[in-house]
């Protein structure tokens, strides 16, 4: 019995360790057709690009919306994410489930991630509309990889 529980804790502190480490530096990226924002080990959410409406840099106030999910620090946001049908935030190291229809971040280059979405986007509407055409165009279906991360507050 003791060599469960030592094991169970042992693995249970190596994947804390891991996952907050690993979204330090990858706190959103993409895997597929989704986008994956990793808030450490308290949560995530993955959302098909597809299902993003749209993509708004601005200021929001985290006081002036309650009931709307924020990522990074600060007393502000400066990206929205709002989308066509509520998606599923898994909070509490994926015990508790929620619907959101939008999401405020503040990100280190909100700019970059809205530049993504928008390119993504439209490439995902050119291999809907010509699944030959992606194919032919090799460039089109790589995976880009881009550097943004939600601000946690930590020296990097």
């Amino acid at each position: 019995m003791a060599i469960i529980v030592a094991s169970i804790t042992g693995y249970g502190v190596i994947m804390l360790v891991a996952n907050y480490r690993i979204s330090r530096h990858f706190s959103i990226y993409r895997h597929q057709d989704n986008l994956i924002i990793n808030n450490s080990v308290w949560g995530f959410i993955s959302i098909r690009i597809e299902d993003i409406k749209s993509v708004d840099l601005g200021c929001y106030l985290r006081k002036d919306d309650k009931e709307e999910l924020h990522f990074g620090y600060g007393e502000s946001s400066n990206i929205k994410l709002s989308f066509i049908r509520p998606q599923i935030y898994f909070g509490g190291l994926g015990q508790l489930s929620g619907r959101v229809k939008d999401i405020d971040m503040h990100v280190s280059d909100a700019q970059v991630l809205v530049d993504y979405i928008q390119e993504y986007s439209e490439i995902i509407c050119a291999k809907d509309a010509s699944v030959s055409q992606c194919q032919n165009n090799e460039t089109a279906c790589d995976s880009d990889d881009f550097q943004v991360q939600v601000n946690l507050g930590m020296h990097q």
